[in-house]
């Protein structure tokens, strides 16, 4: 089914029938259930570790592997990948959905053509627009066909958007065609007017949704400023005129670029951390076995401030105020200040 747009005089347009489609759902983070933190807390495990600039680094997880194997590290790394090609799903999507690639069609060039039923057009203005509609062939490739008709319609059809494709069809317009139905009269002691535009499902290939959109809403407003027919559409067509069969990016896929980029940069940060941080940690505890310590803490331990003694070894607590850590056998400092000698 191709495209219909419309509208009428009291404002209201419509437009159905174009692809439609989009990317939906929750982009996942690390499912894990470890847990991890610059802060000690109840059950974890110090592996808080120096870096070869001698920096020191307070880590403390429930993952037990930390810094004694190379598990951590290929985990992370396979998250990584799997996150990776996921932004890579996600992105292509929004960009199938939201770039369009532009060619020229092959209509038939004899189905441009203007059929003034009720004399809205003088004969010049029929000269001016078949003179646009040849330009919008010889840029897109896709003959126009415009049909006015008065508003004696109404009483057999629904809708416009049924007639204008019925017309299309009847006329042996092909799928790069379109045409254009433009309805007038007087109703209810009024003038009015209602319109559609019915495009052909080949025309997407040199007229993409967002230039149809404001192909559109130029038209319309053309109509509403009291433009007049002709000039509405010289309006329209001329705002999008360099448009017709080129490559183009619709502006709103911005907003779901910058969301996906973040939620996915964030994620991606973090496991190039976990990484970083599982890489490290492992080779100072294989440097350095003696500092690692193979006991959780206890809920006194992790409740114990960083600042009370501990051993600037190892970071293991110092509660009991003993001379020398209890781990790694390294001197300590009491809770005066002063340091411990033998």
């Amino acid at each position: 089914m191709g495209r219909h747009g419309g509208g009428s005089r009291g404002g209201g347009r419509s437009r159905g029938g174009g692809r439609s489609g989009g990317g939906g759902g929750r982009s996942g983070g690390r499912g894990s259930s470890t847990r991890g933190s610059t802060k000690p807390f109840a059950g974890c495990y110090n592996r808080s570790y120096y870096d070869r600039r001698g920096r020191l680094h307070r880590y403390y997880t429930t993952n037990y592997n930390i810094g004694i194997s190379q598990k951590p590290v290929k985990t992370s790394i396979l998250n990584l990948l799997i996150i990776i090609f996921t932004a890579i799903l996600f992105l292509s999507a929004i960009l199938i959905h939201f770039i369009h690639v532009g060619k020229k069609v092959n209509g038939d060039e004899s189905r441009i053509y203007i059929e003034d039923n009720v004399n809205v057009l003088t004969d010049s203005e029929e000269a001016r627009l078949t003179e646009l509609f040849e330009e919008v062939y010889d840029k897109s490739g896709m003959p126009v066909a415009l049909v006015t008709i008065d508003l004696s319609w109404r009483e057999n059809y629904s809708s416009l958007e049924i007639l204008s494709e019925e017309l299309y069809y009847l006329d042996g317009l092909d799928e790069s065609s379109m045409i254009i139905l433009y309805s007038c009269g007087n109703a209810d002691g009024f003038d009015d007017w209602e319109y559609d535009m019915y495009c052909g499902d080949d025309t997407i290939d040199c007229l993409s949704d967002a230039a149809f959109d404001r192909l559109l809403d130029k038209f319309h407003k053309g109509l509403q400023g009291n433009m007049g027919l002709c000039d509405s559409l010289f309006y329209g067509w001329e705002a999008i005129m360099d448009d017709l069969a080129t490559t183009s990016f619709d502006v709103l896929a911005t907003p779901y670029l910058i969301i996906i980029v973040f939620l996915f940069g964030t994620s991606i940060y973090s496991c190039i951390l976990d990484i970083k941080r599982s890489k490290e940690a492992y080779e100072y505890f294989k440097a350095h076995p003696e500092m690692l310590n193979p006991m959780p803490m206890n809920a006194h331990e992790a409740k114990m401030p960083l600042y009370l003694p501990q051993c600037p070894n190892c970071c293991a607590p110092n509660r009991e105020n003993k001379s020398t850590c209890s781990y790694c056998g390294s001197r300590l400092e009491d809770r005066g200040g002063k340091k411990h000698g033998k």
